[in-house]
């Protein structure tokens, strides 16, 4: 994707503005609210109709340090021991001293969303799970409570969700974009943006776009599109046709768009999402993922982070793609074991679903797992399903998992011959796990706790949980991309130099959540570096408010 340079007389601006942000998520309604707190013109140009991959999320907010939530539900926090526990799953994807920033100002950032409009409960969730039922509002979203987790920092639940129906992607998202337009910024949508408008010194100046005219058919087609996507969501992200058919009807209605250039006089925000929906973007990354089954929307689709690197914009991470394999709920199976074809066991069977798909993608692990448990436990599974436990969609895999995707056997050899794992590395794992069992469940060396140590007695059954598996499908989405000043937000070049006038946020930029993933994790991000890129263009300094190290 090609830049353009600085339009002639005879090829004039349509539109201009302050701050030019493009997509419209989370991270883009950041950059639009504070630009318009900062008394900038602000214009959003929206691929679709607006949320993007936020909306079409859970929602969850990942906050610490001592949130009134926290404190109404009895729980202790401080920034410091969020930051000792963020360290363990950041992993120095950005330097200590920005997830610093992003620590101390969890709380004001999260204040500063509910200022936004954003409700947010203090019910606390009592028992493990990936995503609360309707009556809960704060959680254990990552593995604070695990080994080796916990011996860093004292656990406490940051998984924020919002108050409201449904899921609570919409409840974030919605009242964040009626804010930034209820604060005066412009909104076009059906606009898709295509490059970067450079001048003499490579300073970013503007965008080239095509925009489908308001009333006309196409974009009447293309706004009808924006909402089948949304409300069928779950079915684009089990049936790969369906998904390509949504794309081709996409692509097919912004054939159509007029022409639109934009002259942006103090910076463009790009905050147009991943590119977990680029398949060829994900195969170059890293080709195990094409099996997986592509998490957010169809904007995710690398066009920003291409835009960027179009003008000499370096990017990172790119073949860190998490991988969602959850096995709670129901609270059943994280009592069995979770073993590759080597027979072993992967990980602590409780772990946060996208950790658990980081051991299973290992080099010696290629993907594939199976959650070896018994007829007891599959039985209990069933009530472990019922709606005081899990939502609706963790009941449905569930209910796949137990009557279509498992193998039965009256020994473990067997079992082991009929789904291709090593039978006497996974002989000696289960006598191993029984031992321990057979003490309380206490000393297991993955950490797990000694309640959920379930003694396995035959038969036994073997669920595939591999990343290619056809009935367990397994979400995935890229964490990489443009790499940023972690001061300003703005792009850099391989180089380290900045590109002036461009700035990346959310998940078309490396972020904290680049490394590693939990519930919550992105969106927080979103926040924190959508706000830091607009405060940035806009010439408010930017400063770490902890010392350095």
């Amino acid at each position: 994707m090609s830049s353009a340079k600085h339009p002639t007389e005879n090829n004039h601006w349509h539109d201009e503005a302050d701050l030019v942000v493009v997509g419209f998520g989370a991270a883009g309604a950041a950059a639009a609210i504070e630009g318009r707190d900062q008394q900038a013109d602000v214009l959003v140009l929206e691929r679709f109709v607006g949320g993007g991959a936020t909306k079409m999320s859970g929602g969850i907010y990942y906050a610490g340090g001592g949130t009134r939530h926290q404190h109404d539900a009895g729980f202790e926090d401080s920034t410091e021991n969020m930051y000792n526990y963020l360290q363990q799953e950041v992993r120095g994807v950005v330097s200590d001293e920005t997830l610093r920033k992003f620590c101390d100002d969890s709380i004001a950032n999260q204040l500063w969303v509910e200022a936004n409009g954003v409700i947010f409960g203090s019910a606390y969730c009592p028992f493990k799970t990936a995503y609360p039922i309707s009556k809960y509002n704060l959680y254990y979203s990552g593995n604070e409570t695990f080994k080796p987790f916990s011996d860093h920092a004292t656990p406490a639940p940051r998984g924020h969700k919002p108050v409201g129906r449904g899921m609570g992607g919409r409840n974030i998202f919605v009242p964040l974009r009626d804010s930034s337009m209820d604060k005066g910024a412009r909104v076009r949508t059906q606009c898709f943006v295509k490059r970067l408008i450079t001048d003499d010194h490579c300073r970013v100046i503007g965008v080239e776009a095509s925009i489908l005219p308001e009333g006309r058919f196409w974009n009447r087609f293309h706004a009808l599109m924006s909402w089948f996507e949304y409300h069928t969501r779950y079915v684009t992200l089990a049936i790969p046709p369906f998904r390509h058919v949504v794309g081709s009807l996409y692509r097919l209605a912004e054939r159509f768009g007029k022409p639109l250039r934009v002259r942006a006089r103090k910076g463009v925000v790009l905050s147009s999402g991943g590119f977990i929906y680029n398949r060829d973007m994900v195969r170059a990354a890293d080709p195990r993922f094409i099996v997986g089954t592509p998490l957010g929307c169809q904007g995710d689709d690398g066009s920003g982070i291409n835009m960027g690197e179009a003008i000499g914009g370096a990017t990172g991470n790119m073949q860190k793609i998490s991988t969602w394999r959850f096995i709670n709920p129901p609270q059943a199976f994280p009592k069995g074991m979770l073993v590759g074809r080597s027979g072993k066991r992967l990980c602590n069977e409780m772990y946060y679903g996208a950790r658990t798909g980081e051991h299973m993608v290992t080099a010696q692990n290629n993907g594939e797992a199976f959650l070896i448990i018994d007829k007891q436990l599959w039985l209990r599974a069933h009530r472990d399903c019922l709606p005081d436990r899990a939502t609706w969609f963790q009941t449905i895999p569930a209910l796949l998992n137990l009557y279509f995707n498992w193998r039965k056997a009256n020994t473990i050899e067997h079992l082991a011959m009929k789904v291709g794992i090593n039978a006497i590395a996974l002989r000696n794992t289960l006598d191993d796990y029984n031992r321990i069992a057979d003490n309380g469940g206490e000393g297991d060396p993955l950490g797990k706790f000694p309640e959920f140590v379930h003694k396995l007695e035959a038969p036994f059954i073997a669920i595939n949980c591999s990343l290619g598996s056809k009935v367990f499908a397994c979400p995935t989405l890229t964490l990489g991309g443009l790499v940023v000043n972690e001061e300003t937000g703005e792009v850099k070049r391989d180089d380290g130099t900045e590109i002036k006038g461009l700035y990346a946020a959310g998940r078309t930029a490396v972020g904290v959540c680049s490394n590693g993933y939990m519930s919550g994790f992105a969106i927080a991000d979103c926040i924190f570096s959508g706000r830091r890129a607009s405060q940035h263009a806009l010439g408010q300094e930017v400063t770490h408010l902890a010392k350095k190290q």
